[in-house]
């Protein structure tokens, strides 16, 4: 099995992240007449949440809209909105890049929008591409996103750039890149004929989103336009985590010692409640709050089952 749907598999039960391959957020989108809309994009996340671990099998994936309704950020939607939805994401035609092949698919193979009259049941179900499951099949590198945090942005560009940069969040001695106008406007989804001047593409797309990363995202980012003369031609993005600050204190309603794991997640644990209630907003990612406590343990020689 390979890396990326080894990790989808093992995180599968992690109700906070969803797993992209990492072939997938790198593509863009290859017919900009009429790239997908937030809520399309919103409505993909949840389709690659609930395929979880059935991501790469030619099966049909199905989730009831009554389901769907319990989710924070997905609009109650009715059969005909579902229907369009749909529609958009199967007109999608993306071109990715994977090691000496450039593929280009779609998002969907096929799509349904199951209703019952008389019970007034509603339910959509789906199929991934065969090109699609087999990119996602051999993928050796993915993303982690805060799948809540896709669901809650305004602007599809600010969805896009948070996957862009949860790719290359944790490169360990890279923390920018740069990419030409054109492939800005690929990645991100302007529809053509739109955003044609620098200004409109700067103000409407660009620093919206790098905006709304900074609000909602553990992430800061800046952009920096990159001149050739006196016309900008391409636009450098440099990233960092932000830094968690950890509570000075937690009381714990318990007179023994807790022992903090040595190693591992804390989730589905006592402290996954305790970090829960604790830490800032958007919540960061609670497998690394677990080794800078770690670290900080250590470096305050303090021993994982203190009581205090």
């Amino acid at each position: 099995m390979r890396k990326t749907l080894q990790i989808i598999k093992d995180r599968a039960g992690n109700k906070d992240q969803n797993l992209h391959a990492g072939e997938i957020i790198d593509g863009h989108f290859s017919d900009l007449k009429n790239p997908p809309s937030l809520a399309a994009l919103k409505l993909y996340e949840l389709l690659i949440k609930y395929a979880a671990y059935n991501i790469d099998k030619n099966i049909w994936h199905n989730i009831s809209v009554s389901e769907m309704q319990k989710i924070k950020g997905i609009k109650n939607y009715n059969s005909t909105e579902l229907t369009q939805l749909l529609k958009e994401l199967r007109a999608v035609v993306m071109e990715y890049r994977a090691k000496d092949r450039t593929i280009i698919t779609g998002l969907l193979d096929i799509a349904a929008v199951i209703s019952n009259p008389d019970t007034g049941y509603l339910e959509i179900q789906w199929k991934f591409g065969e090109s699609f499951r087999d990119l996602i099949a051999k993928s050796e590198y993915w993303a982690i996103v805060d799948y809540r945090t896709t669901l809650e942005m305004t602007s599809r560009y600010s969805l896009r750039l948070y996957e862009i940069l949860a790719l290359r969040i944790n490169l360990k001695h890279k923390n920018s890149d740069t990419f030409t106008l054109a492939e800005l406007r690929g990645k991100l989804g302007v529809p053509e004929g739109k955003l044609k001047r620098w200004s409109d593409l700067r103000d409407k797309a660009i620093n919206v989103a790098v905006k709304e990363i900074n609000q909602r995202t553990t992430f800061a980012v800046t952009a920096q336009p990159k001149k050739m003369g006196r016309s900008v031609q391409a636009v450098e993005f440099k990233w960092e985590r932000k830094e968690i600050k950890l509570p000075q204190s937690i009381p714990l309603k318990t007179s023994k010692s807790i022992v903090f794991p040595l190693d591992g997640s804390i989730r589905y644990t006592q402290w996954e409640d305790i970090a829960r209630k604790n830490l800032p907003k958007p919540l960061p990612d609670l497998d690394m709050v677990a080794q800078q406590f770690r670290k900080w343990l250590k470096n305050k020689n303090i021993s994982s089952n203190s009581i205090n």
